[in-house]
């Protein structure tokens, strides 16, 4: 049998860490006006303008849903789904593909300065 070959060396060369990528998402102009309707009759009375009249600290806005591990889809999905006391659940008032219109309404506007 023939001796098995040698590895070879590999040099091994730091890379610095990768800077992140801010990713363009395309915007469905129609879904996000259909979002802001149902938000006005469902949340804006607690949440209008990213605002949190009820804990004035956890409002909508992205340093706040960052800070409180919600700057998430999921997460904000399952936060309009189940609600939190003092805020109601919205399971059963509307449609789990509005829920999650809901959500991306909300990262949108989050990420965006609620303008």
């Amino acid at each position: 049998p023939e001796p098995a070959a040698e590895p070879e060396a590999v040099a091994e060369e730091e890379t610095a860490p990768a800077e992140p990528v801010e990713v363009a998402v395309a915007v469905d102009e129609a879904a996000l006006a259909k979002s802001a309707q149902v938000f006005a009759g469902n949340c804006a009375s607690c949440h209008a303008g990213g605002k949190n009249l009820i804990n004035a600290q956890k409002t909508l806005k992205k340093d706040a849903l960052e800070k409180y591990g919600m700057y998430s889809k999921d997460k904000i999905v399952y936060q309009i789904t189940n609600g939190k006391p003092p805020m109601p659940a919205f399971k059963g008032r509307l449609k789990p593909d509005v829920i999650t219109a809901l959500a991306d309404y909300v990262l949108y506007q989050a990420d965006n300065g609620w303008q």
